[in-house]
């Protein structure tokens, strides 16, 4: 048997334990190499957050900063409602109101621009306002006639569009305290104009005591008596009574136009010569008769009140023995007045 060398030995030795260590270290080196590109995986994954947390913050910086901005400019001007997020138009229009400066109304959108003049029209009450307003004639009118006054009545009465004037000086009609004519000729309607021109000639005959007035009104219509008594002059009332002791027919009687407004200018002034101008069927009403100015007597008082409609013929009676009584003097004749108060006005003759 061949004997072994002890250095070849020992050399086989050492460099099979050498071996064992080299895979050792290899292997150590590969698991430090895995985890370093762990770490820088890991590192890059943190980088993205944080960049991605560093552009939100950054967001929120920007938004606060122009949000304070926003706020530190007036937004009663312009700018402070241009610079606002919503609701600029609204904010525009309101402030072209409150400084009815329609030159703001121009920076709204074109549908949006006549609403504007329209609503500084109604918050001035500025007529002039209405002639802005181009898109919609039928807005165009409205403003027109909703802001017309009988201080401003030359704008409509000088338009174009008749309706618009006659509606307008209907309108101009109800609102004038004065007696005038001036609106009746703008009316369309032939029943608004006459009776427009009937109160014109009925107050002027009231006001200014002078009957012819009473001949331009039509002889041919007949209305409800209170339709008739509310022409009567507002400063008047206290000269008529309406509540049935007067000269006045029932409610539901129908009278002529015309004889009213002789009828009232009689029971104002007693003018006697008036009742010859009142038709024969509502000749009670005047106290006596005109062409014998003498004092009616118990035959010739029935007899006056003979064609009287019957739900008057009681109050016909009371007037003309009041009438009797007052101008006699002679307080008998109170015994055959039934209307209350009649009879208690002639019973202050005593």
């Amino acid at each position: 048997m061949d004997k072994v060398s002890p250095s070849k030995s020992g050399n086989s030795a050492n460099t099979a334990a050498k071996k064992p260590a080299a895979a050792t270290a290899k292997s150590k080196s590969a698991d430090a190499n895995g985890n370093i590109s762990n770490a820088k995986i890991v590192l890059k994954q943190r980088d993205k957050y944080l960049i991605i947390i560093a552009l939100l913050a950054l967001l929120v910086i920007i938004t606060l900063f122009f949000s304070y901005l926003a706020s530190s400019v007036n937004p009663n001007t312009v700018k402070g409602c241009e610079s606002k997020l919503v609701n600029q138009n609204q904010c525009l229009e309101n402030l072209a109101v409150s400084e009815s400066n329609s030159s703001i109304c121009t920076l709204l959108p074109n549908s949006s621009v006549d609403g504007c003049y329209l609503s500084i029209a109604n918050s001035t009450k500025n007529i002039s306002y209405c002639n802005l307003v181009n898109s919609s004639p039928a807005d165009y009118q409205n403003c027109i006639y909703t802001l017309t006054n009988t201080s401003n009545s030359n704008v409509c009465l000088s338009s174009t569009n008749a309706t618009l004037k006659s509606d307008c000086a209907s309108k101009l009609e109800t609102m004038s305290n004065e007696t005038t004519d001036q609106y009746c000729s703008f009316m369309l309607n032939p029943g608004n104009k006459s009776a427009c021109y009937t109160e014109y000639y009925f107050k002027s005959a009231i006001y200014n005591n002078i009957p012819k007035y009473c001949s331009n009104i039509p002889n041919n219509t007949s209305v409800p008596l209170p339709d008739l008594l509310q022409l009567l002059p507002f400063n008047k009332n206290e000269d008529y009574n309406l509540s049935g002791d007067s000269l006045y027919l029932y409610e539901n009687h129908i009278v002529n136009d015309r004889s009213l407004c002789y009828v009232s200018l009689f029971e104002l002034t007693n003018n006697r010569s008036l009742c010859g101008q009142i038709p024969s069927k509502l000749s009670f009403l005047c106290s006596y008769n005109v062409t014998k100015p003498i004092l009616m007597n118990a035959s010739m008082i029935n007899e006056a009140c003979a064609d009287v409609p019957s739900l008057v013929h009681s109050l016909c009676i009371s007037e003309e023995y009041y009438y009797l009584a007052n101008e006699t003097k002679n307080y008998s004749y109170c015994e055959y007045v039934t209307n209350a108060t009649l009879k208690s006005k002639c019973n202050e003759i005593k």
